[in-house]
């Protein structure tokens, strides 16, 4: 005989939360089993996909590279960074399209842009303003998530290919420069590799964190409306 929720109830708070929503669903009160959790739980595929990102964006940027940073010698952990890069940026861009495109296809005003797009078309840019505020809220989200994707895709393409380039090219002056006789002052050469090095750097890791921050408030929204509809 099926065992039911009936036959496992313990009265503990969160787990009649999960018996109601349960009953909602299913009035005879049985589990749905795993084929419907997994063909007919759109919402649970959102929120893993989103949390997937979240966390590879939390976890290279802003601990892992951290605590490798602090960890290893200086050349290990380029190379390192060098590798894990361009994973990380695969997997984010990826993983923001897969969102990017249930989005559209499950939020009826996904690509209401109210009437922004004539503005833009028109280029009556001294209305761009008051078109904002015409975005439909699903609209904005397809922005953020759009951002998000395309951050990430800039830094696999452009950002951080230049950057590892400027990491190695220090790393060779700097053996280089080591074989010869000790010197007190920076060489010309290497001032300019650091200041390209760190502008580039900087234009990543400013990259990495507005994506980030899209990321984040598009989970906050989420959060608010629920799952029901993706």
């Amino acid at each position: 005989m099926e065992n039911t929720i009936d036959d496992l109830h313990v009265h503990v708070p969160l787990f009649d939360k999960i018996v109601e929503s349960t009953r909602l669903a299913n009035m005879d009160g049985t589990w749905p089993g795993m084929t419907t959790l997994l063909t007919k739980n759109g919402g649970a595929v959102y929120l893993i996909l989103l949390g997937a990102l979240l966390g590879v964006q939390l976890w290279q940027s802003y601990i892992g590279a951290v605590v490798t940073y602090k960890t290893l010698p200086k050349n290990t952990f380029g190379r390192l960074q060098a590798k894990l890069v361009p994973a990380y940026t695969i997997v984010a861009s990826t993983l923001a399209s897969a969102l990017l495109g249930r989005w559209i296809v499950h939020r009826a005003h996904a690509l209401d842009f109210g009437s922004l797009c004539e503005v833009v078309r028109g280029l009556e840019y001294a209305g761009v303003y008051s078109a904002i505020h015409t975005i439909h809220t699903d609209a904005f989200n397809t922005i953020l998530l759009a951002a998000v994707g395309l951050a990430h895709f800039v830094n696999l393409a452009v950002l951080a290919p230049a950057t590892t380039d400027f990491m190695f090219a220090r790393h060779r002056l700097e053996a280089d420069e080591a074989s010869q006789e000790k010197k007190t002052d920076v060489s010309p050469e290497m001032h300019k590799l650091n200041r390209k090095f760190n502008i580039l750097h900087s234009l990543s890791s400013f990259v990495d964190l507005s994506a980030l921050a899209a990321t984040l408030l598009h989970a906050l929204f989420v959060g608010y409306i629920g799952t029901n509809n993706l």
